[in-house]
């Protein structure tokens, strides 16, 4: 029999490295339906697609290259509609409150999605793709479905969290009434209760069914070093994600010896490596930069770690919480998006967004003494069983498709 088909719209996969926890969706999904992957943008000029696609996975070149002049030039002189995004001028001027950064976040919305409405390619996707057997699912809900003539379609759309936060936003998203879109043939697939409420808030009518993301399961932790305190983190170096205030919180500390590997880059980055120079001689710091995916998770599984830090102000529901404590690995996490739904102090301390900063040199300072840190250990690695298991979640998303 033949297969179901899914046309995948991402972000930028499988070109570079900036949405790996797609890829594991893919190759489970491969196993139950043929898959088409159109991405969005090509980040990189260097940016080549990820190896081990099954088969039956097949990819096109991103919408939108890298040529900065092109894209503005796509973007602005074409015949797509124009109206939706000068009508939502007024929502930018009432709500927001960075006019500066909205309108940037507008125009940059406008020269993206005009132009791909614009283009023959994603016309004919629609024209030619699609039968009665085939799912149309949108990685993110960054797309103006409202815009688009595919009211006849079986289509799905993930939202992660950042694409309703309004707080993330400076209180305004461009068109996202045209985002959220309530018709019958348009599921939403929220992937946490704080991002499946924002979608409420926004249309009250809306269809979803909430779809966890998962990661899979490489095994445990080794057993950390006696000796020295092992610290991991692992985001973007950008301002939400607040990596400074671990070099504040470990500056606190004297004596005990510590070891502190940060994986991710960012605009950020030698900042944070300057900062890093003053911290005590007891305190080494890594900073590998923007590795693949399979090198951290290969850290992870080779490597003891004590602790896993995520203090950032905004999230969705962290992937990279999820691969800690798919090794049993203690984090120190703040109450922010969704995190407090896989992550609480059972497994370590979940502390508010203003959190005093003491909080977290004590937490590292005694996290090899406290009696439960075994019991943190356990507790992360059933967590991950019960709310961040790939295959069981994906299975999910399986029977949904269906």
């Amino acid at each position: 029999m033949t297969k179901k088909k899914i046309i995948i719209f991402s972000s930028s996969y499988p070109y570079g490295n900036t949405e790996t926890f797609l890829h594991n969706e893919v190759l489970f999904l491969s196993k139950y339906f043929d898959i088409e992957i159109y991405p969005l943008y090509l980040k990189d000029t260097n940016d080549i697609p990820i190896d081990g696609l099954p088969s039956n996975v097949i990819y096109h070149e991103p919408f939108i290259k890298r040529n900065y002049v092109r894209r503005f030039l796509n973007g602005i002189f074409n015949t797509s509609p124009l109206l939706p995004y000068l009508s939502d001028l007024k929502s930018l001027f009432l709500n927001s409150i960075d006019k500066k950064y909205s309108l940037k976040e507008w125009i940059l919305h406008l020269i993206a999605y005009r132009s791909i409405l614009a283009s023959s390619r994603f016309k004919n996707v629609f024209k030619e793709s699609i039968t009665s057997n085939t799912i149309i699912y949108f990685y993110w809900n960054n797309y103006p479905i409202g815009l688009f003539n595919v009211y006849n379609k079986n289509i799905f759309i993930r939202v992660h969290g950042g694409e309703v936060n309004f707080k993330r936003h400076a209180n305004y998203i461009p068109l996202i009434r045209h985002r959220v879109v309530s018709k019958k043939n348009i599921k939403y697939l929220p992937i946490s209760n704080d991002s499946a409420s924002r979608l409420r808030e926004i249309s009250s009518n809306v269809y979803f069914v909430i779809n966890r993301l998962g990661v899979n399961d490489l095994g445990l932790n080794p057993t950390p070093d006696l000796n020295v305190i092992n610290i991991v983190s692992c985001s973007n170096v950008i301002k939400i994600k607040r990596v400074h205030l671990i070099i504040e919180a470990l500056s606190k500390i004297k004596k005990k010896n510590i070891n502190w590997i940060h994986y991710g880059d960012g605009p950020l980055l030698e900042e944070l490596k300057y900062k890093s120079r003053s911290l005590p001689k007891n305190i080494k710091c890594s900073f590998p930069g923007r590795i693949s995916n399979n090198e951290v998770l290969s850290g992870y599984k080779y490597k003891g770690v004590d602790l896993f830090i995520n203090i950032s102000e905004t999230e969705g529901v962290p992937v990279s919480i999820m691969e800690a404590l798919s090794f049993g690995i203690p984090c120190f996490a703040t109450d922010v998006g969704g995190t407090s739904e896989i992550m609480d102090n059972t497994i370590g301390k979940l502390v508010e967004k203003d959190f005093n900063i003491d909080e977290l040199t004590h937490f590292i300072l005694n996290i090899k003494s406290l009696e439960s840190e075994n019991n943190y250990r356990e507790n992360a690695r059933l967590r991950w069983g019960s709310m961040c298991d790939s295959k069981f979640n994906y299975k999910k998303l399986y029977n949904i498709f269906n």
